[in-house]
């Protein structure tokens, strides 16, 4: 379990930017005790770890990713402090739920990988309360993202376009119009956008590098069997490329997310 490709982007990926972005998200969502939370596309469970202590007994979390390994390392850790999660092996669409099923929604950094975005967020729609809530983060466009930018002009000219799409693949939802016009179109009255700036903090490049060519992630899944074996040659140019980035013991990133918060009334 603790050598897979989940439980590596969980140890790595989670730990330094997504736990921080699923407590800011569940925070700015404004869940209350009793309310019923889902959390789609759930990968380890970050979001849906901040979710089940504020909920509680009266309450319902559940969480859900079609990666079965995913939800295999999200149940191995360390349950939430209170509360109890649902997990499940399942697709983002169509949601396996009744209509009015849950107060609020959330999506981590997975809308952008649906290949029917409109059809996701209708169903986020479909299965929340008249007033529910979607609490969604999408990355912003590359070029507010350095780190994404240099990793795939490298990638590229190392392991060729596929490389370079799938990894800016992550970033092509950047847009805060197009955003708005999803979420309004699949029937949310109330859109608000803000934008998040968080310092993903590694402990150094060689850790970042790993962690796109070892994690769970989209462009590990399109590389190579041996490009582990270049691993130190792409973080020495990703050093010297964002060298305004490296501290001493750190590599310290800047990451922009919009963050979304739906209304359905």
């Amino acid at each position: 379990m603790t050598d897979s490709r989940c439980w590596n982007w969980h140890r790595y990926s989670v730990r330094v930017l997504h736990s921080g972005w699923a407590r800011e998200l569940v925070e700015r969502s404004g869940l209350r005790a009793g309310e019923r939370a889902l959390d789609v596309a759930c990968g380890t469970g970050a979001v849906a770890r901040w979710i089940a202590p504020i909920v509680g007994a009266a309450g319902r979390t559940v969480a859900l990713d079609l990666d079965p390994e995913m939800i295999e390392v999200a149940k191995a850790l360390e349950p939430p402090s209170a509360g109890t999660i649902e997990w499940l092996i399942a697709p983002a669409y169509p949601l396996a739920f009744a209509d009015a099923s849950f107060d609020v929604a959330f999506v981590q950094q997975g809308l952008q990988f649906f290949p029917d975005r409109g059809a996701a967020v209708a169903e986020l729609r479909r299965v929340l309360v008249p007033d529910g809530r979607a609490a969604v983060t999408v990355y912003r466009a590359v070029e507010h993202n350095p780190s994404a930018a240099v990793m795939a002009d490298v990638l590229g000219r190392r392991f060729g376009d596929t490389a370079r799409a799938t990894l800016l693949h992550g970033h092509a939802l950047g847009d805060a119009g197009e955003l708005d016009r999803l979420f309004r179109a699949a029937g949310f009255a109330h859109v608000d956008l803000q934008v998040s700036e968080r310092i993903a903090r590694w402990a150094s490049v060689d850790e970042f590098v790993t962690s796109q060519l070892t994690g769970c992630t989209k462009v590990a899944q399109v590389l190579p069997a041996d490009a582990t074996q270049q691993l130190a040659a792409i973080a020495r140019e990703v050093r010297e490329r964002l060298a305004r980035f490296v501290e001493p013991g750190a590599f310290a990133v800047p990451m922009q997310s919009h963050v979304v918060l739906a209304r359905g009334a």
